[in-house]
């Protein structure tokens, strides 16, 4: 009885699965309902991620009713190889172990599907989904029940690929010079188009139907669009070399990872379909690999540093590269930004980033702010430009349109607060400690929003090292050759701190000091070296003074370009001055440079005092009668200071009497 039982339910699940399908195939069910609705997207970013708490978010205004959440920035993860979108917002993942994964819209929770053996995936109609296994068999997948939908093998090629544009009936491309279409019955699949050459990369435009591949014809690389009428049209190039994935959202914007050589920085970058055979580089993807476009202008991609050789296959190569994460691509109306980095997890660990469905209208996202930690910064990505945050209260007031994917990231920090004194000898210094020769130091924990890495695995794009060595510590660029901590009498068991920067303008070094005096003099300041000069992106750090409640800028400056064209490897110590005008401030050096090829640098010595004011001096010469004088400060005057005229003996007063004849 219980095999019978269990034998109807699973031919029940899948009963409904064909009924559903067949549905959305004879336009019962269209994206009508997406279109009437707009997302906002929240990202956690914690520094400290090792120690991240589980922060709660809560959402009110609008007509739509969203209930409270918790994310949390752990970083732990699940390596990945490929990415796809449903019609529903589900976003799926399968990892370098081919295993199948998802996570559904109004949750930051992943869920192992228990699926072994996906190796290529794109989202299907409403939550659904379609794989292509390891030996080349297609299946379409519901999350709870698999159906094949392929004869077995049918699609056996390290360069296969899936793309369904949200309907029953997917395509798949293999390496051949075909395009096949799914029947919609059975295992039947039919040849769709053929062109001159081989493909290896195919989407679907959830909107019209029109076929996007990636054909190579003697050597030249192209994307090819096919109308549902069978109009193929030449979109171009989209980049000087080879290509790695594309992908078409719910709006209809197309997008391609390509190798581009023909400019510098060279590199892998997502490209966007302009018009004609024009395509748009948007820098902040290098090293972009998997795509997928979902819902309203969403875009989703991985970034593969390190482990990906020439590009052609999708298993990541042979060593201990962590940097297959999920960036998401975010539009303020001006510049594109690619959100880094949405982690894979167990199902028991809440992820950093959570996906909302709303009804048009103006809502409100609030932090619960944990104790001992602190909401350093809002960042709001809006399209339309017409979203704000109080980073004060803890809130983003998100205006979202239909159609519309607007993304707020909170930066909350581990409380870390230096205590500074009156005394100008008592000066904050960090040197991050020494070690062995070819040891890694502690994480900066709440320091950095860069993240931690140990061993010999390379630092990439957004990642950082405590090292003794520039080269081979931290990377392998023969220029960082030679390149030791600069602590002076640390010889070469000192350690500094080695990063590779990011696009996403991140932040090197945050650190809140407290009983800072108002009108005193202080000076902020760091030595930093160049790790790859001979790239083509040169470090460009930004020095920064925040009121620590407000967040409001008190001071900034900019080193420009570090080219070390004059003497590369070569330390060099960057900084100024302030006056104080906040008692509680936060103290950051920024990356205000490019990702990709280069933009590696070492930070030490960082270094923040109080300056000894020049004072304003009135000398009273001494009297005929008893030889004795005076001397009066008359700047700076103020409680905060105490006087002296030899050094060892002070006092509130700013004047002193009775002085003998002599130098002072």
């Amino acid at each position: 009885m219980k095999i019978l039982q269990a034998k109807y339910v699973y031919g029940a699940k899948v009963l409904r699965y064909i009924l559903m399908m067949l549905l959305i195939a004879s336009g019962g069910v269209g994206n009508q309902a997406n279109a009437q609705q707009g997302y906002i997207y929240v990202h956690s970013k914690t520094l400290n991620e090792a120690g991240s708490p589980p922060i709660t978010y809560s959402v009110t205004g609008g007509t739509t009713s969203v209930a409270n959440f918790t994310l949390n920035d752990d970083p732990s993860q699940t390596i990945l190889t490929d990415i796809g979108a449903s019609q529903n917002g589900r976003l799926w993942a399968v990892s370098n172990t081919n295993n199948l994964y998802y996570r559904d819209v109004l949750t930051p929770n992943w869920v192992s599907t228990g699926v072994t053996n996906a190796f290529r995936v794109d989202g299907g109609p409403g939550g659904t989904c379609f794989y292509i296994s390891t030996n080349g068999t297609v299946y379409a997948y519901t999350g709870a029940v698999s159906t094949q939908i392929s004869a077995s093998g049918q699609f056996p090629s390290a360069s296969a690929d899936i793309g369904s544009g949200w309907t029953a009936t997917p395509y798949v491309v293999n390496n051949v010079a075909n395009v096949y279409k799914y029947s919609g019955a059975g295992t039947s699949w039919s040849t769709y188009e053929t062109f001159t050459g081989t493909l290896s990369g195919i989407d679907v435009n959830p909107a019209n139907g029109n076929v996007y591949v990636r054909l190579t014809n003697s050597g030249t690389r192209t994307i090819r669009q096919i109308t549902p009428a069978h109009v193929v049209t030449n979109l171009g190039s989209a980049g000087s070399g080879n290509h790695r994935d594309l992908a078409v959202n719910e709006n209809g914007e197309i997008y391609a990872t390509v190798y581009d050589n023909a400019s510098e920085p060279s590199g892998w970058y997502v490209h966007k379909y302009v018009s004609g055979t024009t395509w748009s580089r948007e820098l902040g993807s290098f090293d972009g690999s998997g795509l997928t476009g979902g819902v309203g202008n969403s875009l989703w991609l991985t970034m593969n540093s390190g482990g990906w050789g020439n590009g052609s296959g999708w298993t990541p190569a042979a060593g201990p590269y962590p940097f297959y994460n999920i960036f998401s691509r975010a539009f303020d109306g001006s510049e594109v930004t690619y959100i880094d980095d949405e982690r894979v997890k167990a199902a028991s660990t809440a992820g950093n980033s959570q996906l909302i469905p709303v009804a048009p209208g103006t809502y409100t996202i609030t932090e619960v702010v944990p104790g001992g930690w602190d909401l350093q910064k809002i960042l709001v990505y809006d399209p339309s430009a017409d979203s704000d945050s109080d980073q004060e209260a803890g809130k983003a007031i998100i205006t979202v349109s239909a159609g519309e994917v607007v993304h707020v990231v909170f930066q909350t920090g581990e409380i870390n607060a230096f205590l500074m004194t009156t005394d100008c000898a008592d000066a904050y210094l960090e040197t991050f400690g020494t070690g062995p020769v070819g040891s890694y130091g502690i994480p900066v924990d709440g320091q950095t929003t860069y993240h931690y890495l140990s061993g010999n695995a390379p630092g990439e794009d957004g990642y950082y090292k405590i090292v003794n060595r520039g080269n081979p510590d931290f990377n392998t660029w023969p220029g960082a050759a030679g390149i030791v901590d600069h602590t002076p009498g640390d010889g070469a068991t000192g350690y500094m701190y080695a990063v590779n920067a990011g696009y996403d303008k991140g932040e090197f070094f945050r650190r809140r000091f407290t009983v800072i005096i108002p009108g005193a003099n202080y000076t902020f300041s760091a030595w930093i070296v160049n790790l790859t000069a001979s790239a083509a992106v040169n470090p460009n750090v930004t020095f920064t003074v925040y009121d620590h409640v407000t967040q409001a800028i008190l001071g900034t400056y900019s080193t420009g370009e570090l080219t070390s064209s004059a003497e590369p490897g070569t330390w060099q110590q960057y900084g100024f001055s302030f006056s104080g005008s906040s008692s509680d401030i936060d103290l950051v050096i920024s990356n205000n440079g490019l990702g990709g090829n280069g933009n590696d640098l070492a930070l030490d010595d960082i270094s923040f005092s109080l300056t000894p004011p020049t004072p304003t001096i009135v000398v009273q010469s001494g009297s005929c009668i008893d030889g004795l004088g005076s001397i009066e400060i008359t700047a700076p005057l103020s409680a905060a200071y105490e006087y002296s005229v030899n050094g060892t003996t002070w006092q509130s007063e700013a004047l002193f009497d009775d002085l003998a004849i002599g130098t002072y």
